[in-house]
C-alpha cells in the first residue's frame, strides 16, 4: 500500500505515530544514492592520473540523463577519447549505477501490521540525523509487505493557518475552509488568478505557471486541476494543447464514444492514471486488479514489462469489437503518458491547497500575505528573495508595508488595518533579540529614556535606522544622541578621558597640538612646586585634557560620519529591512538612461551591488587574473555586471556589498560590462539638469 499524506512538520508526525503504534513498528525509508556516469568518470579519472582539464572534457560529452554507453552512441568526439582512455571508459561503465551511499528518503515512512515489528521484514540502520531507518528502499519495503506513507512536508500549510489566526485575531471569527463545506466556483478567486496575482498561491508562484494561468482562463476546479497537474516539463506540450482547445483554436478528435467520455473533463488529453485504468477496463475487460497492476508498472518504468501488459490490450481490445485506429490511438496515447502520468488524486489534493490559498489572497488579502511574509523566516533566517517579491505582490495588491514600531512591539509581520501591515522588529538585521525583548517592555516618550535602559549600538542603530523609533525624533538626530551618550560613558573605542599622562602629551607633541611652554609637569616634579605654580600646573593639565578628548571626539564622529551616518532613510532600510519603505531609492531617475529600452554607447548606471561573485580566469592573456560578477539592483530592475580583470584591479577595494554606486559601463547581451565606478551620493548632487 502507498498513501501521500501532507503534513506541515514530517519528523514531529512521525514522531506521533511512533507513539501510537511503537517505536518497533514505525520507521524512515532508506534512499541510496547511485554513482552516476560523470561521477563515475571523475572518481575513475582520478585513480589512473589522467590530467584533471581532459577529464572535464570528457565529462562534457557526456549527455545529462544518458549512459555513458548511449552518449558513446552519439557523440564522435567522446568515441575518440574511448580510444586514448580505454580503462577510463571500461571502468566507469562497470561502476555507474552502483551504490554509493545511504541516506533517508524525503518523505517515505513505513509501518508493520499490529502483530509484527520492523526487524521481522527487514534490518535496520541509523542515519547521520540518529534516526531509524531500514536497510530496504521503499520498492523493497512494499515487495516484503509493510504499509509505505509518504508525508510531504508543506510550509504552505503554516501559511493556510497562520492566515486562519491573524483573521481570528482581527475579526473575532473562526475561519477553516473545508472541502465539503467550500464553494468551488468563487468568480472572485478565478478572476483574481486570471489577472495573474498569483505570487504566494500554491503551486502558481513561478512565472511561467502564472502565464499559462492567464492564458487558460480557468473557471472550475477541474480547469485549475489540469492546469497544475499538467504544468510539468514532460507535459508541456500537453498542456500547450489543452489551452488550444479550451480557447477553441484546436480541435477536440474523437476516438470512440466511451473513451471520449473517459477524456471529456481534460478535453481529449489522458492526464491521470485513473483515466488510464479506466480505458483499460471498457476496452479491454481488465479487472481491478490487472488495471491497477498496469498502473503501478507503468509508473515505475518497468518498459518491458509494461510492453506486455499492452499488447495483451490490444489483443482483448480487438475482440471486443474496437477498430484498429481506436485501439492504435488509445495504445500510443498510453505509451507517451506512461512515464508522467500520475493519480487524480494527487493532483486533486494539491489543488485543492492551490484553491484555498487562492481563495483565502482573494478574500482575505492582507492577512494572507501578512502570513506569506511571516513565514518566508525559517529557523532563525530569513528568505529575503522570496521577502522581496512578495512585498512587491502587496505593493501590486495596494497592501502599504509600514516600517517597524517599537511602540506596538510585533516581532512578526501584524496586520494594523486593511490593506496595511507593520513589518516585524524580529526582521531588523543586526539587533539583539534579548534587548529588543527589554525594550518592547516600555512605552518610552523620549529618547532619553532609551538612553537610561540601554546605549547597544548593536540593538539601537539598526532600530532608529529602521524607522521603528520615528515617533522619538528625526533618525540622524537621534543617531547623534546615542554616540554622545555612548562617548560620554566611554563605551567607543576613543574614549572620554579624565586623567593625562606622558604618552598624551608625547602625542600632542609630535601632531603639533600643544608647545613645550604648555606642558604640565608629572610625579616628583609636580610634587616640588609652590600652591601658586599648582594651579598653574593644573591648568595646564585641564588644557591637555581638554584638546584630548576634543581630538578623540573628532575621531569617532569622523567613524560615525563615514560608517553610520552616512546615507539617506531610503539606503538605510533596503540594507537593514531588504526592502525600502520610506523615500525613493534613486532619485532623479528619469534623468538616468533607461538600461533595458534605450540605445547608448557609455552608461552611468545607478545602483545597489547585491552579490559579488569572484572568479579565477582560466585562459587567454588574463589567465590567473581575478574578474568578478555582480548582481545589481537598479531602478530598471535586476541587472548582471561584468567587472573584467583589468576594471576589476582598480575596483575590487571600492565596491562593497549593500551600497549605492553609480556603475558606468557598455551594455552586452543585456548584460553591464564595468568600466568605472562613482559615489552615488556625489554624482546626485551634482546631476545637471
Amino acid at each position: 500500500m502507498d498513501t501521500d499524506v501532507a503534513t506541515q512538520d514530517k519528523d514531529k508526525l512521525v514522531d506521533l505515530i511512533k507513539d501510537m503504534y511503537g517505536h518497533d513498528k514505525v520507521a524512515q525509508i532508506a534512499t541510496f544514492g547511485t554513482l552516476q556516469s560523470k561521477s563515475a568518470i571523475q572518481s575513475i579519472g582520478k585513480v589512473l592520473n589522467i590530467p584533471y582539464k581532459t577529464v572535464e572534457e570528457i565529462k562534457k560529452g557526456v549527455t545529462d540523463g544518458l549512459s555513458i554507453k548511449e552518449s558513446l552512441e552519439t557523440n564522435k568526439d567522446l568515441q575518440q577519447y574511448r580510444e586514448l582512455y580505454p580503462k577510463l571508459f571500461d571502468y566507469s561503465m562497470r561502476l555507474e549505477g552502483l551504490e554509493r551511499n545511504i541516506s533517508t528518503h524525503a518523505g517515505g515512512v513505513v509501518i508493520t501490521p499490529k502483530d509484527k515489528t520492523m526487524s521481522d521484514f527487514c534490518g535496520m540502520s541509523i542515519s547521520r540525523r540518529e534516526e531509524e531507518i531500514t536497510q530496504l528502499d521503499m520498492g523493497n519495503c512494499e515487495e516484503v509487505g509493510l504499509v509505505k506513507m509518504d508525508f510531504l512536508g508543506l510550509s504552505t500549510l503554516d501559511v493556510i493557518y497562520d492566515t486562519y489566526k491573524i483573521i481570528k485575531e482581527k475579526t473575532g471569527k473562526d475561519i477553516e475552509l473545508k472541502p465539503e463545506t467550500m464553494n468551488f466556483d468563487d468568480e472572485k478567486t478565478f478572476d483574481m488568478l486570471i489577472k495573474g496575482h498569483t505570487k504566494g498561491v500554491f503551486q502558481l508562484g513561478s512565472k511561467g505557471i502564472t502565464e499559462a494561468c492567464k492564458e487558460l482562463k480557468p473557471n472550475t476546479f477541474d480547469e485549475l486541476t489540469n492546469l497544475v497537474s499538467l504544468y510539468r516539463p514532460a507535459t508541456l506540450k500537453a498542456l500547450e494543447r489543452y489551452i488550444k482547445k479550451k480557447k477553441g483554436e484546436l480541435e477536440i478528435e474523437s476516438i470512440e464514444p466511451r473513451v471520449d467520455e473517459v477524456l471529456s473533463t481534460t478535453k481529449g488529453e489522458l492526464i491521470y492514471q485513473e483515466q488510464m485504468m479506466r480505458m483499460l477496463k471498457i476496452m479491454a475487460n481488465f479487472s481491478d486488479g490487472e488495471a491497477d497492476h498496469a498502473r503501478k508498472i507503468s509508473s515505475k518504468k518497468k518498459v518491458e514489462e509494461f510492453e506486455q501488459v499492452m499488447q495483451d490490450f490490444k489483443k482483448r481490445a480487438k475482440n471486443n469489437g474496437f477498430t484498429e485506429k481506436a485501439i492504435d490511438t488509445v495504445y500510443d496515447m498510453i505509451k507517451d503518458s506512461a512515464s508522467y502520468s500520475f493519480a487524480l488524486a494527487h493532483g486533486v489534493s494539491y489543488t485543492m491547497l492551490t484553491y484555498i490559498t487562492a481563495y483565502l489572497k482573494a478574500h482575505f488579502t492582507t492577512e494572507f500575505m501578512c502570513s506569506l511574509l511571516t513565514n518566508q523566516r525559517k529557523e532563525g533566517s530569513t528568505d529575503m528573495e522570496a521577502l522581496n517579491e512578495y512585498i512587491k505582490e502587496c505593493e501590486a495588491m495596494g497592501i502599504k508595508l509600514k516600517n517597524p514600531d517599537l511602540r506596538i512591539g510585533n516581532f512578526d509581520f501584524k496586520v494594523s488595518k486593511d490593506k496595511e501591515i507593520i513589518y516585524g522588529l524580529d526582521l531588523i538585521k543586526g539587533c539583539n533579540k534579548k534587548e529588543l525583548e527589554e525594550l518592547v517592555q516600555h512605552k518610552f516618550t523620549t529618547f532619553d529614556e532609551v538612553l537610561e535602559i540601554s546605549t547597544s549600538k548593536q540593538t539601537l542603530v539598526p532600530l532608529i535606522k529602521s524607522g521603528a523609533m520615528d515617533h522619538l525624533g528625526e533618525r540622524k538626530d537621534l543617531l547623534i544622541k546615542l554616540l554622545a551618550k555612548r562617548f560620554e560613558l566611554g563605551q567607543e573605542k576613543k574614549k572620554k578621558l579624565k586623567t593625562i599622562n606622558k604618552k598624551h602629551i608625547a602625542q600632542l607633541l609630535s601632531e603639533r597640538k600643544i608647545t613645550l611652554s604648555e606642558v604640565p609637569l608629572f610625579g616628583t616634579e609636580a610634587k616640588q612646586l609652590k600652591d601658586n605654580q599648582i594651579k598653574e600646573n593644573n591648568l595646564k593639565k585641564e588644557k591637555v585634557l581638554k584638546i584630548l578628548n576634543q581630538e578623540n571626539k573628532k575621531e569617532v564622529w569622523q567613524d560615525w560620519k563615514e560608517n553610520i551616518l552616512i546615507g539617506d532613510y531610503a539606503i538605510w532600510e533596503y540594507q537593514i529591512l531588504g526592502y525600502t519603505l520610506t523615500g525613493e531609492l534613486f532619485q532623479k531617475v528619469d534623468k538616468f538612461v533607461n538600461f533595458f529600452t534605450e540605445t547608448f554607447e557609455y552608461i552611468d548606471l545607478p545602483c545597489i551591488v547585491n552579490k559579488i561573485d569572484k572568479k579565477k580566469i582560466k585562459k587567454g592573456k588574463s589567465k590567473g587574473q581575478e574578474m568578478a560578477i555582480l548582481d545589481l539592483d537598479t531602478p530598471f530592475g535586476e541587472i548582471r555586471a561584468l567587472c573584467f580583470a583589468t576594471s576589476w584591479q582598480k575596483l575590487k577595494y571600492k565596491i562593497d556589498k549593500g551600497k549605492r554606486y553609480i556603475l558606468c559601463g557598455t551594455k552586452k547581451d543585456n548584460q553591464l560590462i564595468i568600466t568605472g565606478m562613482m559615489s552615488y551620493d556625489r554624482y546626485i548632487k551634482n546631476f545637471r539638469e
